[in-house]
C-alpha cells in the first residue's frame, strides 16, 4: 500500500469503504496485514536499484517498515476522522461461496486462482 501527503488510491478507496457503511464488514476479522510506504521512501529504493548492476536478477521488497492488519488500519482512519463504528467479521468461506455464485451467475469470477501481491 503505497501514500503520500493525500493517501494514496488504495488507501482512499479503503478509507472510502470504511466510511461507506454504518458497520465496518471485515472479511475473515481483518486479520489480512499491509506494510504501507510512503511515496518517496518506495522511489528512493527503486532509484537506489537503477542502473546499479549489483541489483540486477534480484528481487526487492519495497514495502514499509510497520505492518497493519486492516482492523487496526480501519479503527486508526475511523479515530482520525473522529467516529466510531462497530465492525463486524464475515467469514471467509462465506465470501468464497458468493464471490463463486456471482461467477456462476455473470460467468466473470470475482475470485483470482493465485494470490495477488500486497
Amino acid at each position: 500500500m503505497v501514500y503520500d501527503g493525500d493517501g494514496g488510491l488504495e488507501f482512499k478507496l479503503y478509507a472510502d469503504f470504511v466510511k461507506r457503511y454504518p458497520l465496518v464488514p471485515l472479511v475473515a476479522g481483518g486479520r489480512a496485514r499491509k506494510s504501507p510506504v510512503h511515496v518517496d521512501d518506495l522511489l528512493s529504493g527503486l532509484l537506489a536499484m537503477a542502473g546499479n548492476p549489483v541489483t540486477f536478477g534480484k528481487t526487492y521488497n519495497l514495502s514499509g517498515g510497520e505492518t497493519v492488519t486492516l482492523r487496526e488500519l480501519a479503527r486508526l482512519m475511523l479515530e482520525k476522522q473522529g467516529l466510531a463504528k462497530p465492525m463486524f467479521t464475515i467469514p471467509a468461506s462465506l465470501c468464497r461461496i458468493a464471490a463463486r455464485i456471482w461467477g456462476a451467475l455473470n460467468r466473470s469470477s470475482m475470485l483470482m486462482n493465485t494470490p495477488s501481491p500486497g
